[in-house]
């Protein structure tokens, strides 16, 4: 939540001189913690965030990447983190509250549990929180197929029923 620190005026800047047409925003990993149940505090600053890049990058769309998943040992077995689902929800109805777009990065690693099975197929390290090389580039195509795919139905709404492809 440090972005909120950005001075309004250079993100302009940056804006100006950049027009970005999309900021990918991720975070979320580092404030699970397995005894806690309460992140409207986290909620409240992620808003704040999303608020400072809308007012100082208009025009640009905004994506919330989920956190993913992170197992911990809870109750003797290692399992997905009881606070995962949370931040999750915490991060969904920030987005929702903003009007900006989000990836459920959780689901689509293959939701509860996920992580033990990256792990197992050297897509996680054995902290069993951070990808791999391999699982970093899995990650990057997660997102950059669901980019594609809101492409796609961008163009098809724009377009009629016919595809993409079928437009090529």
């Amino acid at each position: 939540m440090n972005l909120i620190e950005i001075p309004g005026e250079t993100l302009a800047a940056f804006h100006d001189q950049l027009s970005y047409d999309l900021i990918v925003l991720q975070f979320g990993l580092n404030v699970i913690s397995t005894n806690r149940k309460d992140f409207s505090h986290y909620e409240k600053g992620m808003e704040r965030v999303v608020r400072h890049f809308q007012e100082h990058a208009p025009g640009a769309s905004i994506l919330l990447v989920g956190v993913s998943d992170k197992s911990t040992r809870y109750r003797g077995r290692m399992q997905t983190d009881p606070s995962v689902p949370l931040v999750l929800a915490a991060q969904q109805r920030v987005a929702q509250k903003t009007g900006i777009g989000f990836l459920d990065l959780f689901q689509e690693m293959g939701g509860n549990n996920s992580m033990i099975q990256w792990g197992k197929d050297d897509l996680a390290r054995k902290d069993y929180t951070h990808p791999t090389r391999r699982g970093a580039e899995k990650v990057g195509d997660i997102v950059r197929n669901f980019l594609l795919d809101g492409y796609e139905q961008y163009q098809e709404q724009k377009n009629g029923d016919r595809t993409f492809a079928e437009r090529q």
